[in-house]
């Protein structure tokens, strides 16, 4: 599994980090996260579905728990030794530096698709004129999941820090690479 599909659930939520991204941050991570992911594709682990965060959305939630798995699985210590071999204090520091460039790389992607398209207070208008539409139920909701949608978009752009964005931009094609989902 991509790291993307993991990191994606955190669309809706901002990221608490200390620090914005340098280009060294970006270039360590590049060089060392597909090694680092193949490893971790390779213990074959099962996440059970059930056990998941109540809210997914939660990166921190999430990163805990998949840390937390881990642990449960014995591999924590050779994962830590691993990302401490490229250049990282703990596990826990890479985790925050996928999610950081993940979410980055995302909002630069979605930023090129709606810029200047979609505004929020379109968006929440249209939201109002389909609650007065009367369609079927079905398809009323398909059209609000579709409008919820293009808001979390605005929102994952508005809540990355313009130098996040400006960090990963010269690496877009290889981060293209690691994240996409091509699987």
């Amino acid at each position: 599994m991509r790291i993307l599909i993991t990191i994606a659930l955190t669309l809706v939520t901002s990221l608490s980090v200390a620090a914005n991204l340098t280009t060294k941050d970006v270039e360590k991570w590049i060089e060392h996260a597909p090694t680092l992911q193949e490893w971790i594709d390779q213990q074959d682990l099962d996440f059970d579905e059930d056990t998941l965060p109540e809210d997914i959305f939660d990166q921190d939630a999430m990163a805990d728990y998949g840390i937390n798995h881990m642990k449960k699985a014995g591999l924590y210590d050779e994962l830590s030794k691993r990302t401490k071999k490229a250049g990282y204090d703990n596990v826990e520091e890479w985790v925050k530096a996928s999610q950081q460039i993940s979410m980055a790389y995302m909002a630069v992607m979605l930023e090129s698709q709606v810029e200047g398209e979609y505004s929020e207070k379109e968006i929440l208008e249209q939201k109002k004129e389909l609650a007065e539409l009367e369609i079927p139920a079905e398809r009323k909701a398909m059209m609000e999941s579709m409008l919820d949608g293009m808001l979390v978009m605005l929102k994952t752009i508005e809540s990355t820090s313009p130098a996040d964005k400006s960090a990963v931009k010269p690496y877009i094609n290889e981060l293209s690479e690691i994240l996409g989902d091509d699987e």
